[in-house]
């Protein structure tokens, strides 16, 4: 999914540097990160972002709720 999103980048306007530097990062996020845990679930970079997502949005409510 990151991969992706970089592809769609303007690129081709961006200075020798940063080209390269785009290179590496498309290099490295070409495969999803997996991560085993106890047993044989595995997690992967796309569960941690939704999960990420989900805990955020449950702490802004609550932090939304207690000031009012």
């Amino acid at each position: 999914m990151l991969h992706l999103t970089l592809n769609n980048l303007p690129w081709y306007n961006w200075s020798i540097k940063n080209r390269k530097l785009l290179q590496i990062v498309m290099i490295n996020t070409q495969h999803a990160l997996t991560i085993k845990t106890f047993g044989s679930i595995k997690v992967n970079n796309e569960i941690i972002t939704k999960s990420y997502q989900a805990v955020y949005t449950l702490i802004a409510f609550f932090c939304t709720v207690t000031r009012n």
